[in-house]
């Protein structure tokens, strides 16, 4: 692993729980996406889940969803347990 990747894991791994700024954790995501990261489309999901459940936050939730679909349909392997998480949590926020 590059220390690029390594630090962005380690950044996203010091991101509290209660972290819901963007401002935050969109560099991490950026950086996990830049490195060509596996789970980047998993911490997507995170992030959205992290964002989710102030009303002000639905919309930009939806789009980090959408992002890490986006992620998980441009691999070759993706299975529908893969993206299984990202879809619940969309259909939660369409609620």
């Amino acid at each position: 692993m590059k220390p690029e990747h390594r630090a962005a894991h380690q950044r996203k791994d010091a991101l509290g729980v209660e972290e819901r700024r963007a401002s935050v954790w969109l560099p991490v995501l950026q950086a996990l996406q830049a490195a060509g990261c596996p789970e980047a489309a998993d911490a997507w999901v995170e992030y959205a889940r992290c964002i989710q459940g102030p009303a002000r936050n639905a919309k930009r939730a939806l789009a980090a969803l959408h992002h890490s679909l986006e992620l998980y349909f441009s691999s070759a392997g993706v299975t529908r347990t893969m993206v299984d998480d990202a879809v619940t949590w969309i259909s939660i926020g369409l609620r």
